[in-house]
């Protein structure tokens, strides 16, 4: 009984020792993750706003209308602007893969917080006073409105401006343009992103 006793205890120890070390693991990984997100969208807003300065600067220096420039464009302007909405798109793809994994880790961490206020030997009232971050496995929840949903919005109407400005492109060069199939085509296209 004795061997029992001592041997379930040398377990809860390692158990505990486990616990701790991987929450510090699963911290810092949470951490890097929000790194990484906040860095891949900098540069994703960067390399896209790239192309809006190119057009603008054209504006400015051939003085020339929208409408007339959108044709100039051609086949090879057309498809290089679809190129980079899609390519937009994929990256939002990953940007909402590494978010998903910082959100499993912050739910791994809370679980792991709970698992040691729970069998910490502390009145309530002081576990109540300590107590800041969330105990819950299930928070925070998969779907942030408040929080990731801007990050989309930003995706989908960049990308979506470049995807329509392509088709446009594309469209004048065959000389099969129509604006309800276009705006239907980008409507499409933005709606795209928050199904994804």
């Amino acid at each position: 009984m004795q061997n029992e006793k001592i041997n379930q205890q040398s377990i809860d120890h390692e158990f505990i020792s486990y616990l701790k070390q991987e929450h510090s693991y699963i911290a810092e990984a949470h951490f890097k993750t929000i790194e990484t997100i906040s860095s891949f969208f900098k540069n994703y807003i960067a390399l896209m706003t790239i192309p809006i300065v190119l057009i603008a600067y054209l504006f400015s220096r051939e003085n020339i209308s929208f409408l007339n420039f959108i044709p100039s464009l051609q086949l090879y302007g057309g498809t290089l602007l679809l190129v980079i909405s899609i390519a937009g798109a994929t990256v939002m793809i990953y940007i909402i893969n590494l978010r998903l994994d910082a959100i499993l880790y912050a739910r791994t961490v809370n679980g792991i917080r709970k698992y040691f206020y729970d069998r910490a030997k502390v009145d309530i009232n002081t576990k109540l006073r300590m107590r800041i971050l969330p105990q819950s496995p299930v928070v925070p929840a998969y779907h942030e409105v408040r929080y990731f949903l801007p990050v989309i919005v930003t995706f989908s109407l960049l990308n979506s401006f470049y995807y329509t400005l392509g088709y446009i492109a594309i469209m004048k060069y065959s000389e099969c343009f129509f604006l309800s199939l276009t705006f239907a085509s980008g409507i499409l296209f933005l709606s795209l992103h928050f199904l994804l």
